[in-house]
């Protein structure tokens, strides 16, 4: 009974071995069996490109593009290929059959499919460029498109493709203003000339545009060539530079600077652009406003025995101002100072472009400056103390504080036997920094001579003269 018992259990045993592998085989059946068929242990096939990027040259050979699934697929796949980036109107794709367009297909059975593709040769230079492919409208059981590189080996896919076409084109020259800008008077009455330079002479005849924009006004600020605001331009074969005029117009209204703008563009394919493609023209104003002052208040001082004393029975009749000695010695009473003040309180100093004083020459310098020992310098103060001294009564003593420092100076040649003006008799200075800081609405200044005349004197006409052209003046020039 024992080996019956045995037997029976040996018999069980083996039996079980048998189930086990018969069970084992038909797991690995099924398992082979599936139809969806991808990279090891997964359950679908990833597709995409075999590579990241090629390059080829517009109007050479055909090149490959070969598209890839990580493991055969069990039926026909069909895909459309699609563009990401860049212009790819140029690139024509083909399968193997001769089939181009967007749509290709991998066989059943099969894990790639090689595309071709070429580059039609435009004739035009448009610089190399690159256009950016990609995978879409995938068809198929047990396949899915790679969004990122996938797999290892020779089972490694790619989401993207990038195709570097290289023209085969000569590049054309560039063009540049040789400068970015310049300015002219409006009243120049001349024209003024813009010079565009190409690097090498033209190997093509070509065209581009200059627009023009700015706050001048065409017509009324300045003329050209301008068509609706375009400037066209035209160039040949072996072309170096162009030239471009514009003429100011004076208008003779006290307006701001104007500015013409030209800006460089529709440039064609026989040309690039250099390294500046915008020029500013400021076409300056002329007319600026210009108020001509007249002293209000001018005198005579002397120092030494005869202070106290006004020169030519007081200054409201003197018809000269005049200065010589030393300029600072209080105990020579050849010593004369000249004092002139102007009201200034109608000028915004904030808009001040330039102020200058203008003097009328008067009488015999030779003595003067004979004495001096060569040409005079005539000595400008700016007077820093009470601007409300009264001419009638002014002294070497109450004459007002004056800053010892001239702030400006005039060396000029002595004047002769009194000519008439405007030959050499007229003098100016230039006050302008001087005015800007005044802040009293009145402006003063002294004049001295920086050498010693020995008695004799220099002479400037003064507001009582006869002569209106004569009178001592403060020109200032301001913006608007």
């Amino acid at each position: 009974m024992k080996n019956k018992y045995f037997k029976f259990n040996k018999k069980r045993a083996n039996f079980s071995v048998f189930l086990g592998i018969l069970i084992t085989f038909f797991l690995i059946s099924c398992e082979e069996d599936e139809t969806n068929l991808g990279i090891d242990h997964e359950p679908s096939a990833a597709v995409g490109f075999l590579n990241t990027d090629t390059e080829a040259t517009e109007g050479g050979a055909a090149g490959v593009l070969e598209i890839i699934a990580t493991k055969n697929v069990f039926n026909d796949v069909s895909f459309d290929i699609v563009v990401l980036e860049g212009d790819g109107s140029e690139v024509t794709i083909t399968d193997s059959d001769g089939n181009s367009g967007t749509s290709f297909k991998i066989s059943k059975g099969t894990k790639q499919t090689n595309l071709s593709f070429v580059i039609s040769n435009n004739s035009d230079f448009t610089g190399d460029r690159e256009v950016k492919y990609g995978l879409t409208n995938l068809v198929g059981d047990g396949v899915f498109l790679a969004e990122e590189e996938i797999g290892s080996g020779s089972d490694k896919v790619y989401a993207e493709f990038a195709l570097s076409v290289l023209d085969d084109e000569q590049a054309p020259p560039t063009v540049s203003f040789d400068v970015a800008s310049a300015s002219i008077s409006e009243n120049a009455n001349t024209m003024h000339t813009i010079t565009l330079q190409f690097a090498e002479p033209t190997p093509y005849a070509g065209t581009f545009d200059l627009a023009l924009s700015g706050t001048a006004v065409a017509g009324d600020d300045f003329t050209s060539d301008a068509v609706a605001g375009i400037i066209p331009i035209s160039f040949g074969v072996g072309v170096e530079e162009i030239i471009v005029n514009i003429m100011p117009v004076d208008d003779a209204v006290a307006e701001t600077d104007k500015t013409v703008i030209l800006t460089m563009t529709n440039l064609g394919t026989d040309i690039l652009s250099g390294a500046i493609t915008e020029y500013t023209l400021t076409i300056t104003e002329d007319d600026l406003p210009t108020v001509e002052l007249i002293a209000e208040a001018d005198g005579i001082i002397r120092a030494g025995s005869g202070s106290g004393d006004i020169i030519g029975g007081g200054i409201g009749s003197s018809t000269q101002m005049s200065s010589g000695s030393d300029p600072l010695d209080n105990g020579d009473k050849n010593n004369r100072h000249s004092l002139s003040r102007w009201d200034i309180s109608g000028v915004d100093l904030s808009k001040v472009i330039s102020a200058k004083l203008v003097f009328t020459a008067t009488d015999d310098w030779t003595d003067a400056e004979t004495n001096a020992g060569g040409t005079t310098t005539q000595n400008i103060h700016h007077i820093t103390g009470d601007d409300s001294w009264d001419e009638t009564v002014l002294t070497w003593d109450n004459a007002p504080v004056f800053d010892a420092t001239p702030f400006v100076t005039g060396t000029f040649a002595a004047v002769g036997a009194a000519p008439a003006p405007p030959s050499a008799t007229i003098h100016e200075y230039d006050v302008t920094d001087t005015l800007k800081n005044d802040s009293d609405g009145k402006f003063s200044i002294r004049m001295t001579v920086s050498a010693d005349t020995s008695g004799k004197r220099i002479r400037y006409s003064s507001k009582d003269t006869g002569t209106p052209e004569n009178l001592p003046k403060l020109i200032i020039v301001s913006t608007l």
